[in-house]
């Protein structure tokens, strides 16, 4: 398949056009190795002739995409998180200013009639990958949702912003589950498991083999949203940046080794999906669009597309070695050129960062 590689001073990101997908992410600054925080599943580079009926979204399973709609696409009979995951981009512009770097590229298909453009731009100094998502026209609701894929070499610690409740589904058909199906907490350390024993959702993998999945709900949606995941093995912190307005929803998927099916094969381990999104769970388009719990409460599950106009997505994905490792993240802060991280030593990392990324309307 086809790629595009955008380059910016210590950093890359490479683009598979056929289907979407960040193949590859490298963020560094000046005098650091540059890390590699998302996964990029094992069969991906496989020849194509040893697969058959794989759904494409899973054939090249890589990093993060744009699904358009979450889930099941059960309103047009699509494929699972939409045409945006499983169908080609072309590369329309490539813009250098300075030291911003973008790329902008556009799905080939529509979605429920809006044309869909994809802006990746990286910062020279900045250790951020910058994503806009922009709808432009179409008609209806749709819950859409970004999916990033951190992989772990050992174990990890979550931190995120501050959440009203976690939920499982209450279907979930996966044998190796470590959860509770369904299940809900306000206490992320103290989750209901399979078993009986609560499970912490901020200690990662949640077993041995194990495949789950949980919904974790904004409990004050604000302009600024954030998980960091502590990769000790890996040494690391790996930011996931969002408008909780925008995305009130963080999915953890945590697979493990717990898929035994092709071409999953018991080999897709130490994989943590941090799924940020506006959608009613991982139930699909219809689910999501019609009257639910979550909405219920007042928290938008779909977007609305705007015939004569546009809505835009915006999310970002940053990575960075703390001068003490294997740190849990205790609070993150924005301002307009700096994102400070609070560690659990007692210091703070200041990185250089757009702050007003998030929360522009433009």
């Amino acid at each position: 398949m086809p790629y595009h590689t955008l380059n910016a001073q210590h950093s890359l990101v490479t683009l598979d056009l056929g289907v979407g997908h960040i193949a590859s992410l490298e963020l560094g600054v000046a005098d650091s190795k540059p890390l590699q925080p998302l996964h990029r599943a094992p069969w991906a580079d496989a020849p194509a002739e040893d697969f058959y009926d794989v759904p494409a979204v899973e054939r090249y399973l890589s990093g993060d995409f744009l699904c358009a709609p979450f889930g099941p696409s059960d309103i047009d009979d699509g494929p699972a998180h939409g045409w945006s995951a499983n169908s080609k981009w072309r590369l329309v512009d490539e813009i250098h200013n300075g030291a911003c770097h973008s790329s902008i590229f556009r799905l080939v298909r529509k979605v429920f009639g809006a044309t869909l453009h994809k802006n990746l731009t990286l910062i020279d100094g900045h250790s951020f990958l910058y994503q806009s998502h922009i709808f432009s026209g179409g008609r209806g609701a749709l819950p859409v949702a970004h999916h990033a894929m951190v992989h772990l070499a050992g174990t990890g610690s979550l931190s995120i912003s501050p959440k009203a409740f976690a939920q499982t589904p209450t279907d979930w058909n996966e044998p190796a589950k470590t959860l509770a199906y369904p299940g809900r907490s306000e206490d992320l350390s103290r989750f209901p498991g399979a078993d009986g024993r609560p499970i912490d959702l901020t200690h990662l993998p949640y077993g041995k083999t194990n495949e789950d999945f949980v919904m974790l709900v904004e409990a004050v949606p604000s302009d600024f949203g954030w998980s960091a995941l502590s990769r000790h093995s890996e040494g690391d912190i790996v930011l996931l940046l969002k408008n909780a307005r925008a995305l009130p929803v963080t999915m953890i998927w945590n697979s493990n080794g717990g898929r035994q099916s092709a071409p999953w094969n018991g080999r897709h381990r130490g994989v943590v999906g941090i799924e940020d999104g506006i959608c009613y769970s991982l139930l699909g388009h219809h689910a999501s669009i019609t009257p639910n719990p979550l909405n219920a409460l007042g928290t938008p599950t779909a977007i609305q597309l705007v015939p004569d106009g546009s809505v835009k997505i915006r999310h970002v994905i940053g990575a960075f070695k703390p001068s003490i490792p294997v740190q849990r993240v205790t609070n993150v802060e924005c301002t307009n050129d700096t994102l400070t991280v609070h560690l659990s030593d007692g210091k703070s990392q200041m990185l250089p960062f757009d702050g007003t990324f998030l929360s522009s309307t433009g």
